[in-house]
């Protein structure tokens, strides 16, 4: 009976794992680059994508949806470097700019959308602030084809990507195509950001990104036992952000997930302060 009862929310539970584990992964990477914003941003630019997809197809399948997110997720990054090239300015104002010009973009169209007479449109909102809750089988094998997928290029560049992250020049002595790979991080990262908006929403995601690797950090200076912190901290945030959402029925999906996670990071920070000053 009780597995019974539970059964409806098992496919959710593993669909927020498998984001979990992913933006554990990702996010440790975007972590260890100082880069940490760049999740934020391109979640918030993901949203006028989002709103144009739907103008333009009028579908309300995630894939739809998601792929436009994806197109302009990839052109805020791309603007990032060419500005980051070709101005003088800083990379946290580039970063700040492309924000707020995306998002405000993606909020006037949002303003438009909801005054056409579609009633489908309501499920914009989802977008913004996540609905775990309805994911379905489809989802879940999306989420664990882009698992395998990400899984396998991250373990096939593992040593590059490390190199690049620490040192690009000797990166370059080495002939290694450091651009290339940087790109290849990038696409990953807006990928893996465009698929969790569903479940966790556009404010909340780069949040995911960050306190689950801010953890991992305490806990060890090792990259690679980083990497497998980050990604079990973030899987435990899902799973119980999820069933404290199942128990408290009020209780939005993706907010609850996000609370764990920076309890967990906040905690870990202070317990490791006072044993560094017991010690």
């Amino acid at each position: 009976m009780i597995l019974a009862s539970w059964y409806p929310f098992l496919v959710p539970l593993c669909g927020v794992m498998l984001i979990g584990l992913l933006t554990g992964l990702l996010g440790t990477f975007a972590f260890l680059k100082k880069q940490t914003m760049l999740g934020d941003v391109v979640a918030h630019a993901t949203l006028p994508g989002i709103v144009m997809a739907f103008m333009i197809t009028q579908s309300v399948h995630s894939l739809v949806l998601m792929t436009g997110g994806l197109v302009t997720g990839l052109c805020a990054v791309l603007l990032i470097t060419f500005l980051s090239r070709y101005t003088v300015l800083h990379t946290d104002t580039l970063f700040g700019i492309v924000l707020s010009v995306f998002f405000g973009i993606g909020l006037v169209l949002l303003t438009q959308v909801q005054k056409m007479p579609i009633a489908s449109q309501a499920v914009l909102n989802k977008f913004l602030f996540g609905s775990a809750a309805t994911l379905v089988y489809s989802d879940l094998y999306v989420l664990l084809l882009l698992t395998i997928v990400v899984s396998v290029i991250v373990a096939m560049f593992w040593r590059a990507f490390i190199l690049v992250i620490f040192d690009t020049d000797y990166a370059r002595t080495l002939g290694i195509p450091v651009t290339m790979l940087q790109i290849v991080l990038h696409v990953l990262t807006v990928t893996v950001i465009v698929t969790g908006l569903y479940a966790v929403g556009v404010v909340l995601m780069s949040s995911l990104l960050v306190a689950p690797a801010v953890t991992a950090r305490q806990l060890t200076r090792s990259v690679t036992s980083m990497i497998w912190y980050a990604m079990s901290c973030s899987i435990v945030a899902c799973a119980l952000g999820m069933s404290v959402s199942i128990v408290f029925a009020h209780v939005p999906t993706g907010a609850a997930i996000v609370v764990v996670a920076t309890v967990g990071a906040f905690g870990t920070l202070i317990l490791c302060r006072e044993l560094k000053g017991a010690v």
